[in-house]
């Protein structure tokens, strides 16, 4: 066999690429997604941090992933122990990646992908909670914000009242994560709390806790 790879290995090696769980049940499992160079999951170091700091808030929680591309934040949440997930995913090949791996991971029962625009459904009252995911009003929720670094340029208006929506609606006891790269530096974010950063080169996290966490 050539060392090299053929064109035609190439191009499959390019079509797809894999991500890993870092913790939690599903620890070290492998899982792959296209290769669309728009798709950018959060780095390991980066993912194994934030659930560090989320580990006190995650058990049994509800996961709301709301870009979720390859789905490593969400699936990563589920592994550690949240209780269902509801993610949001606009690109159809990429959504269909994402439910292929969580059917290998057998978590559909927990589990929703919605393949559409996630700022309308933001927008609705009382925030789609009729979905099969029962996003009820009790149990905290934990808000992955994690978009293309462009729409805080492209779309900050909307992003931030997707914020503020999210902020406002989620019960007692919810975190949201907001993800950023280092330029996007907001004048102020939603909410009277104090929000939190953690700088993890390229990209900083801005976490609003619970009250009294």
């Amino acid at each position: 066999m050539s060392k090299f790879p053929s064109k035609r290995n190439e191009r499959a090696t390019a079509a797809t690429q894999e991500f890993r769980i870092i913790g939690g049940e599903f620890r070290g499992r492998r899982l792959s997604y296209p290769g669309n160079p728009g798709l950018r999951p959060m780095k390991d170091r980066t993912r194994e941090a934030l659930f560090n700091r989320l580990r006190n808030f995650i058990e049994g929680a509800h996961a709301i992933d709301l870009f979720a591309g390859t789905g490593a934040v969400g699936l990563e949440a589920l592994s550690r122990g949240a209780g269902s997930m509801i993610a949001f995913e606009n690109h159809t090949e990429t959504a269909r990646s994402l439910r292929k791996n969580i059917e290998k991971l057998g978590v559909t029962d927990r589990t929703r992908v919605v393949c559409g625009d996630v700022f309308p459904w933001a927008a609705q009252s009382p925030m789609g909670l009729e979905n099969p995911t029962q996003l009820d009003s009790q149990t905290p929720w934990c808000v992955f914000c994690c978009p293309p670094y462009e729409f805080y340029r492209t779309r900050e208006a909307e992003m931030l009242e997707l914020i503020t929506q999210m902020v406002a609606r989620s019960p007692i006891g919810s975190v949201i994560v907001v993800e950023s790269d280092l330029e996007w530096q907001p004048v102020s974010m939603p909410s009277e709390r104090t929000w939190e950063s953690y700088g993890y080169a390229p990209a900083v996290l801005r976490i609003l806790w619970p009250e009294n966490a």
